[in-house]
């Protein structure tokens, strides 16, 4: 915002896996349209950059929902398009029916949550202080936790409760460096269990990584005390 009280300016991005990679369109050819049912998120603009040498502008932005493409309405300047908010669905609390659901939920966010700690335990281990970095816990998992005694006590905004699974979700997808199709699954289910059970595997073979380097480092060390005994 130019002023106090703007508010924030807002573009659409829709999902890379609709469209061909960008290296792949000629500079200065026409982009590929965003087509209805195309899924996207809302970007909100935080700061632009001039690179006066290269002629180009620099984009710093957060994604802070998503959309659908309901109608193209338009195509120059900018594709304008009218959609619909995409939200994952809400489990009502007062419906009986849904109780599998909220038990299968709870197990999936707490599956999640116990092989974040694994991989954060075993990161710890390594004798790698990058990878020990990239292991740890961040911050938005953590706000996010589906435990309420692991989540920041000084946290001035924490989630709304109806939303904090689905962000918790969205957390842990972001450190998991899903394939374009992987992400685009996540991105088009309204479903946050199924989003969550799409990153288990991920984890699992982090944790299997993890357990294996820290493994191997063990007998290495071992080794060596063993030979300075010997000495």
């Amino acid at each position: 915002p130019r002023r106090p009280g703007d508010p924030p300016f807002c573009f659409g991005v829709t999902h890379p896996a609709e469209v061909p990679p960008a290296e792949a369109i000629e500079p200065g050819a026409d982009p590929v349209a965003p087509a209805v049912g195309s899924v996207g998120f809302v970007c909100r603009l935080d700061d632009v950059y001039h690179d006066n040498k290269e002629e180009r502008l620099y984009v710093t932005s957060k994604v802070v929902g998503r959309f659908r493409v309901d109608r193209v309405v338009a195509d120059h300047p900018f594709f304008v398009a009218e959609t619909s908010e995409v939200f994952d669905e809400a489990i009502e609390d007062d419906d009986a029916g849904e109780e599998a659901e909220r038990k299968a939920l709870r197990e999936a966010e707490m599956r999640v949550w116990a092989l974040l700690l694994e991989t954060e335990r075993l990161g710890r281990k390594i004798d790698d202080s990058e990878l020990a970095s990239s292991t740890a816990l961040d911050y938005d998992a953590r706000r996010c936790s589906p435990i309420v005694s692991e989540r920041p006590p000084w946290d001035a905004d924490p989630p709304a409760p109806e939303r904090r699974a689905e962000l918790f979700s969205w957390a842990v997808a972001r450190r998991c460096h899903l394939t374009e199709a992987e992400h685009l699954r996540a991105t088009r289910t309204t479903s946050t269990r199924e989003r969550l059970e799409l990153v288990v595997e991920k984890l699992e073979e982090g944790v299997r990584f993890l357990a294996a380097v820290s493994a191997v480092e063990g007998e290495a060390g071992e080794e060596g005390i063993e030979g300075d005994d010997k000495a």
